[in-house]
C-alpha cells in the first residue's frame, strides 16, 4: 500500500483570534444550555473527526487498496471551525474533546490544530486516536501544543503479522511512536482489536508491553461492519474470549484485597457490567465490545481507575455507566478505539 501524503488543511490564517467563524446574532445571549440527552444527563466528552483518511489499511476497517477504494471527503472542517466547536462545546459542559480520523496525524500542521483549540478552550482535556505511524516526531510538539493524552492502535508486536493487518504499516514507526509520547508526558493507552487464529496468542504480551509503558491496554471486539463483515465468522472475539486468554492476569488482579479495605473483592481489576445500568441511553449494540485493562501497580502512585470496560459511545453523559469511552471504530465501530 502507498504511503499518503499529509491531508492539507484548509486555514486561512495562523492568526487564530482573527478569523474565527462569526457568531449569529443572539447566540448564547442568555449562556448556553448544558448539552444533555433526552433524560437530561449532560454530556461532558465529544469527538471529533479531523479526517477520514488513513495511511494504513487495516483488514477489519479499511479496503485492501486502502485509500484507493475508499471514499474521501473532499470537505473538511477547517482549524478555526474545528476550535470554535470545541469552544462552544466547553461552554456547554463539555470537559473532554478526542481528536479522531481516519487517522488525525495525516492532517497537515495538526500542531497547530491542537495549539489554537487549546488556546480558545483552555480547560477542555484534548486527547486523541492514532495509529502512531507519524507520532515519533509529533508527541513531543503536540503535547507542548496541548494535548493530553493519545490511544494507540496496536495490533501485534510481531513485525510481520503487524504488517499483514495494518496492509503495510511500519510496526517499528508505531513502537517508535509509543515511546516518544511516553517521554512527552503523553497519557498512553493502548487499543487492540483480539482476532482468533490472528494476534490471540500476543494478548498476554500486549498487556504486559502497555503495563511496561506505564500504559492502559484495552481489546476491542471484532464487528461483523464494513469490513470486518468480510473475514471469516470464527476469527471474531467476544470479551469472554479474552478474558479467558488472559485469566492469569485477570485472576491475579481480581483476586487481590482492596487497601485498608479488610475484605476480599474485585481489585483494580472490576468488570462494569455488574453494575446496575439505567434504561435507555446511547448504548452501542454490542454491549460486551469494549474490554479495558488496568495495571495491577500504577507506577509512582498514580491513582488506579476501578474499572475494567465500558461500552463504545460517540459522546456519554456525565454520571452514565458506561463511563467515559471512546466512539466507535471507522469501518467496524472503532478507529478510537476509544476514549
Amino acid at each position: 500500500m502507498k504511503r499518503l501524503p499529509v491531508v492539507s488543511s484548509r486555514m486561512a490564517t495562523y492568526d487564530a483570534l482573527a478569523v474565527v467563524p462569526p457568531t449569529p446574532a443572539g447566540f448564547g445571549a442568555n449562556g448556553l444550555p448544558a448539552l444533555t440527552d433526552s433524560r437530561g444527563r449532560r454530556y461532558t466528552y465529544a469527538r471529533i473527526s479531523l479526517t477520514d483518511r488513513c495511511d494504513m489499511a487495516c483488514v477489519y476497517c479499511m479496503p485492501p487498496g486502502g485509500e484507493d477504494e475508499h471514499a474521501v471527503r473532499e470537505e473538511l472542517m477547517t482549524f478555526e471551525e474545528v476550535a470554535r466547536l470545541v469552544q462552544v462545546l466547553a461552554a456547554m459542559g463539555v470537559t473532554r474533546v478526542r481528536f479522531t480520523g481516519g487517522e488525525p496525524l495525516v492532517r497537515k500542521d495538526i500542531v497547530r490544530l491542537v495549539a489554537l483549540t487549546h488556546r480558545l478552550a483552555p480547560k477542555v482535556e484534548l486527547v486523541m486516536t492514532t495509529n502512531a505511524g507519524r507520532l515519533a516526531e509529533l508527541a513531543a510538539p503536540l503535547r507542548e501544543a496541548g494535548l493530553r493524552g493519545v490511544n494507540v492502535s496496536i495490533d501485534s508486536l510481531d513485525e510481520a503479522r503487524f504488517a499483514e493487518i495494518t496492509r503495510g504499516g511500519s510496526l517499528p514507526a508505531v513502537l517508535a511512536g509509543l515511546h516518544a509520547a511516553r517521554e512527552a508526558g503523553l497519557r498512553l493507552k493502548t487499543n487492540t482489536v483480539a482476532m482468533r487464529g490472528m494476534n490471540d496468542r500476543e494478548l498476554e504480551a500486549l498487556v504486559r508491553f502497555a503495563w511496561s509503558l506505564g500504559a492502559t491496554p484495552r481489546f476491542i471486539e471484532l464487528m461483523p461492519l464494513g469490513e470486518g463483515a468480510k473475514l471469516p465468522l470464527g476469527m471474531g472475539m467476544t470479551r469472554a474470549d479474552v478474558e479467558q486468554a488472559l485469566g492469569d492476569l485477570l485472576s491475579h488482579a481480581g483476586s487481590r484485597q482492596r487497601a485498608g479495605s479488610g475484605r476480599s473483592g474485585p481489585g483494580p481489576l472490576r468488570p462494569r457490567s455488574a453494575r446496575r445500568r439505567p434504561a435507555g441511553g446511547l448504548h452501542h449494540p454490542a454491549e460486551q465490545h469494549l474490554l479495558r485493562l488496568l495495571q495491577p501497580h500504577p507506577p509512582h502512585g498514580a491513582r488506579r481507575p476501578a474499572q475494567l470496560p465500558g461500552v463504545a459511545q460517540r459522546a456519554q453523559p456525565a454520571g452514565h455507566p458506561a463511563g467515559r469511552r471512546h466512539g466507535r471504530r471507522r469501518g467496524l465501530g472503532a478507529r478510537d478505539r476509544a476514549g
